[in-house]
Order: C-alpha cells, then structure tokens, then sequence
C-alpha cells in the first residue's frame, strides 16, 4: 500500500491504526485495516503485477467490482459493501463482512455436508437477485468478458465437443443475465451461520449455467473422497433436472461441471484451498480416465466411488 493511497484513506475514513495483509489473488493484494471501531478490507491491484507478461490482467477488474458491490447491495446474501472506489489507484475500499469466519476451502466435510442444503440456497438467491439486474443500469453490460473467462479457464482443453459447449453457451442470447463469473470455494465465505460471497471482479452478462456449473464442479471436486458429502451434492444436482436437464447425457450443466473439474486436475498448481493435495490427488485418476476419455460424468458412477 504506496503512501499516497494510505494518507488518502486517512483523510476519507480517519487515522488507520493498523493493518494486516490477507491473502489474496493472482493479481491483487488485500488488507485489513484497522479504524477505532471497526475494520475494512482493502483490495488494491499489486502494483508488481503490471511488468509480469504471463499474467492476464482485466485492465477494468477493479472497476467492475466496485460497480458489483454497488448494485448488489440491495440484496439479501451477504456481501461486502463499497466504503470508497479509488480509480487512480486501482483499489476498492469495503465492508468486512467477516475475515474471521471460514473460507469454503477450508471446511470439514462434515461442516460442508451439514451446510450445504444452506450455501446452495444463498448462492441461488444470489443468482435470481443478479438476474433481476437491467442491462441498461449497468456500465459493465459487454459480452467479451465472458467470453474471456470461458477462454481463460476452459482454453486450453483440447476437445472439440468441449469446445462447442463453450460456443453454445456463449450464444444462448435469450438467457442472458448478470453472473457472478467465478464462485469457487475460496470467494465464499461462512461466519455467524451465515454465507457471505466476495470477489467480484468477473461479475459480468453471461449465462447463469457457468456460475451452477463452476460451483458444482468445485463441489464435487471437494466431496470425491466423503461419501456423505458426495451424497449431499448428488441430491442437489439432482433438484436440479428439471430447470438444466442435468441427467440428459452431456447436457450443457454436465459439460460445464466436466469442464470444470478438467480445469482444475489439468492445472494442480492452481491452488484454491487447505485441502488441495486431498481434493486433488486422490480422485485424479479416476477422473482422468472417466471424464477426459468421455467428456461427461456419469451420476451412476460417482455414486460407485
């Protein structure tokens, strides 16, 4: 945090009387400051990021959060509230909605097990509220941005049908909507018995089947090796038949989940969690052989494992 920032904040919210780093993203660095009474959260871009070619850097990311925080305010999950947006440089200052909670990575099976019926209620409230959002209202309302987020996770797979599911959910037009463009466990956070969701940098107009897909695909990731927890998201994925035909083979909600987890065990070194070497490792090989082989993953099988 350069000296320029800090003395701004100070100016704008009062003397910061302390802070602490938090981990953060690929491109951003995040604080916990400290004020008489309260704390926020700083996510400022690192200012080491922008000389480093190989990172994909969305020049309007933080920008496009701030506007997210904005208009999600309304309602009623749990997210951060914008305290101040400061352009020149690159930062969002916000709400703590609760740092001392856990981050969805590091859950028990057994906490996840008994809270999931409760984090996929949330996350679809969420959902529907995002769906209510006007193209018009928002200055955020371009398509390339979904689809460089559908290049960026799922690009480098090398299958044709994959491929065209990428294509085809890019082109449903008549459901377009706002996203969320990237719920994986470490962006949702638990505190108080409450789901709390942040980092909304690829908030974006896409398709709702990428956010159900992507999350479960996360989910399912985290549950190979707990059956009771494996049992839980099967039954989730199954209340959903009826809105995305999941259960119809290679379905768009299967694809994007199979694409997913293809992301993921093709890239280990993209860490998200605690329970990388547990989550990742031990159901690779099965994965490898069933999914890649097939591009599609069969309920029957995972209820096998």
């Amino acid at each position: 945090m350069n000296i320029e920032l800090k003395n701004k904040i100070g100016h704008d919210i009062g003397a910061i009387k302390g802070y602490v780093k938090l981990p953060g993203g690929l491109v951003h660095d995040v604080y916990k400051l400290e004020f008489p009474g309260k704390n926020l959260i700083l996510k400022i871009r690192g200012e080491t990021f922008s000389s480093k070619s190989e990172t994909k850097i969305n020049p309007t990311d933080i920008e496009r959060e701030a506007w997210a925080l904005e208009i999600l305010k309304g309602g009623t999950v749990l997210t951060p509230k914008i305290v101040q947006f400061y352009r020149k440089h690159n930062a969002i200052l916000m709400t703590d909605i609760g740092t001392d909670g856990k981050v969805l990575s590091d859950f028990t099976d057994e906490i996840l097990a008994d809270n999931l019926n409760s984090l996929i209620v949330s996350f679809e409230t969420l959902e529907q509220y995002c769906a209510g959002i006007n193209e018009r209202d928002s200055i955020f309302n371009d398509k390339q941005t979904f689809e460089r987020i559908l290049s960026d996770r799922y690009g480098f797979i090398k299958s044709l049908k994959l491929n065209f599911l990428l294509q085809e959910v890019n082109t449903i037009n008549h459901e377009q909507q706002f996203i969320l463009g990237g719920v994986s466990f470490k962006n949702i956070l638990f505190t108080n018995n409450e789901f709390g969701f942040y980092d909304f940098e690829t908030f974006c107009l896409g398709h709702r089947i990428f956010d159900y897909g992507y999350l479960f695909g996360h989910l399912l990731l985290h549950s190979f090796c707990n059956k009771k927890v494996l049992f839980q998201v099967l039954k989730a994925l199954r209340a959903l038949e009826m809105r995305f035909n999941y259960f119809k083979d290679k379905s768009p909600l299967n694809r994007m989940i199979v694409a997913t987890l293809l992301y993921r065990i093709a890239h280990p070194e993209i860490k998200y969690g605690k329970s990388d070497l547990h989550s990742f490792w031990k159901p690779r090989e099965f994965l490898m052989r069933n999914i890649i082989e097939q591009e599609s993953i069969s309920l029957k099988a995972l209820e096998l494992i």
